[in-house]
């Protein structure tokens, strides 16, 4: 689970004329991450984002996305650490992509993507939960033809704050 502090780089799931002034996500993405033992990670997960669109009238509305979202990250020594769990601690840099299923356009249009570089860190919570902060920045597009309504892409900084929960599939070790 995160949640975006800030994110110039995920247009919200709203095309009409009025764009919202502002709004607020939450994104729940269950998925894998495959992890060596040289402190590179690959992660793959099914994204579903939870969005509350405000108005300057003060209406608030809801609107969700759901997307497949692929990362990598290299977390950096002198501080990286593997834990007894195979989860990599400290910090790191790493990118995303993102294939939007549904949210601005029809459900499997495939229309909208997004794509992030950041840098972050990653500790664990109660010793098995693994929390992070990541700061970056991110471009996105929109490949559709209406760019009288919508804008067709930009570009913008990220902020993000996450927790997940881990099963091991396998012993570890270092």
């Amino acid at each position: 689970m995160r949640t975006p502090l800030f994110d110039g780089a995920d247009p919200v799931p709203w095309t009409d004329k009025p764009l919202p002034l502002g709004g607020a996500r939450f994104d729940a993405m269950p998925g894998l991450v495959a992890s060596s033992a040289n402190a590179w990670e690959l992660g793959a997960s099914l994204r579903w984002s939870a969005h509350v669109l405000g108005w300057p009238s003060g209406r608030l509305e809801f609107g969700n996305r759901g997307a497949v979202e692929v990362d990598v990250r290299r977390f950096v020594p002198p501080h990286d650490m593997r834990t007894d769990l195979g989860i990599w601690e400290g910090g790191y840099a790493g990118g995303s992509i993102m294939a939007e299923l549904w949210g601005r356009r029809q459900p499997g249009s495939f229309s909208v993507g997004t794509a992030h570089i950041f840098v972050g860190y990653r500790g664990l919570l109660e010793d098995r939960n693994p929390t992070y902060l990541e700061v970056g920045w991110g471009v996105w597009g929109d490949r559709t033809q209406t760019a009288t309504v919508d804008p067709m892409g930009g570009t913008g900084p990220l902020i993000r704050v996450g927790i997940g929960g881990v099963r091991t599939l396998a012993g570890t070790g270092r």
